[in-house]
């Protein structure tokens, strides 16, 4: 159990502290009587349902609000947990833990160590909740804070709106300092069409992300299954049906031709009563900034695969991204997490942060600055190498062969040969990426390189610890 501690804003109050069985406590000095023209005021806590019911959170009944209002001066007055009395401590353990839409009780206040040790076993549970959403809500600010490190320096476009237009699906972009703007529909439109050649390319980025978003599918899981570890019911893991066909579009003979409908693992939030630690830690996991509007969208990942054309596969998958909410950089946003398609250097200066990031939960909040900086130096020094990745050519033949290279080294090259035989075998009739069959493979097999895991055994030990 943590110690009380007093705030800082009153620590003029206080003379002595002393540690008693692994508590401890401060002396208040005597308080004067408030003079006449201090006048106080009673504010009633809201109550959450779910803490009132299962009894783990300490709601005050009322809190008493002293004003100075001649030095601007202004403290609050709590109560006890235990015996309601005034009480100038609060658990040091879970303190400061960030707001809740559902529940208001986010401080527990005593009046001595006696009444904290008597009122231990009804508020052990919600500390531990609250102690891991404080934990969470650093890491969620570190991460958020790398994402955008990395997008803005890999990535010379940013996307500022999705909406449907004229039937068609359409992605905003644009760039202050290339003065470009512009919108790319993903109705797998004729290349030849466009009259920008930067546009084609950025184009193919986006499409050469899929395999990135394949990969990443573990990470995000992990992410949102360890917020569901704490009891937020706004995010639910469901999987629906595709309803629209796969467009399959080719560029040479401009013809379209579509498969059967497939199964999305995806992932609904609701956002419209969502603490905003949850949004910070939806943002980091999306790997961008983000506009509420409407109080449920979708987050779609495709568990059987995608179509091997670098726009065929986008209209399906953006059909479940609802209204003008801006998801579509779950697949132009996050390339760089393809561990295996990234050089050793990027990948090693990576896991260095990873180190601080894996001991977040445990940092101070004194030293918590210095930590975030000391990450925010190491992620400037492997995006110097990122940058340089993403000048380099990346085509889907390139990437299917790194994916083989990469099968073979780790499953053994008699059991590839025969896997991409089915899996070349299947292509010709379904048009199935090479690297994505490889990558299901994988996971069917639970066979996954250390590579693999840098990344997804960071965030797990951050939000399981």
């Amino acid at each position: 159990m943590g110690g009380i501690t007093t705030e800082s804003s009153k620590s003029h109050l206080f003379k002595d502290l002393d540690f008693r069985d692994d508590l401890s406590i401060q002396h208040p000095r005597q308080l004067r009587s408030p003079p006449e023209y201090w006048t106080p005021r009673s504010q009633i806590t809201s109550r959450g349902d779910d803490a009132d019911d299962a009894l783990l959170f300490d709601i005050e009944e009322e809190e008493e609000v002293v004003v100075d209002e001649s030095g601007g001066y202004r403290f609050k007055l709590e109560h006890c947990a235990q015996c309601h009395a005034p009480g100038d401590f609060f658990c040091g353990r879970c303190c400061d833990a960030p707001s809740s839409a559902r529940l208001s009780g986010m401080r527990t206040s005593y009046c001595s160590t006696s009444c904290q040790t008597l009122h231990l076993e009804r508020h052990q549970p919600a500390c531990n909740i609250l102690e891991k959403r404080k934990a969470l809500s650093k890491v969620a600010e570190i991460l958020c804070s790398i994402w955008g490190k990395v997008r803005t320096k890999a990535y010379p476009f940013n996307v500022t709106q999705i909406r449907k237009e004229d039937g068609a699906l359409a992605v905003h972009q644009g760039d202050e300092r290339r003065n470009t703007n512009g919108r790319i529909f993903f109705d797998a439109p004729d290349l030849t069409s466009l009259d920008s050649a930067e546009l084609r390319e950025q184009i193919l980025l986006m499409g050469s992300s899929r395999t990135s978003v394949a990969l990443l599918h573990i990470i995000v899981k992990e992410l949102f299954l360890a917020v569901l570890e704490l009891g937020c019911d706004y995010i639910k893991e469901i999987t629906v049906p595709v309803e629209d066909p796969i467009v399959h579009y080719d560029s040479e003979v401009g013809k379209m031709d579509s498969a059967g409908p497939i199964a999305h693992v995806v992932f609904e939030i609701g956002l419209r009563d969502a603490e905003s630690w949850i949004l910070d830690m939806t943002a980091a996991a999306i790997g961008h900034d983000y506009s509420i509007c409407p109080w449920r969208e979708w987050i779609g990942m495709t568990e059987q695969g995608y179509d091997e054309h670098q726009l065929g596969h986008q209209a399906a998958q953006l059909n479940h991204v609802r209204s003008d909410m801006n998801l579509a950089f779950i697949y132009t946003q996050i390339h760089y997490l393809s561990l295996k398609m990234i050089p050793e250097r990027f990948k090693s200066k990576l896991e260095s942060t990873g180190v601080f990031l894996k001991d977040m939960h445990k940092v101070t909040d004194e030293h918590f600055p210095y930590v975030h900086a000391n990450v925010l130096r190491h992620l400037e020094l492997a995006t110097e190498d990122w940058v340089e990745f993403m000048a380099l050519p990346q085509t889907m033949d390139d990437i299917g062969s790194m994916f083989e290279k990469v099968a073979i080294s780790t499953m053994g090259e008699q059991a590839v040969r025969e896997d991409l035989k089915k899996i070349k075998d299947r292509g010709r009739e379904n048009r199935v990426g090479v690297e994505h069959e490889i990558l299901r493979i994988f996971r069917a097999k639970r066979v996954l390189s250390e590579e693999d895991k840098v990344i997804h055994d960071v965030l797990r030990d951050i939000f399981f610890a």
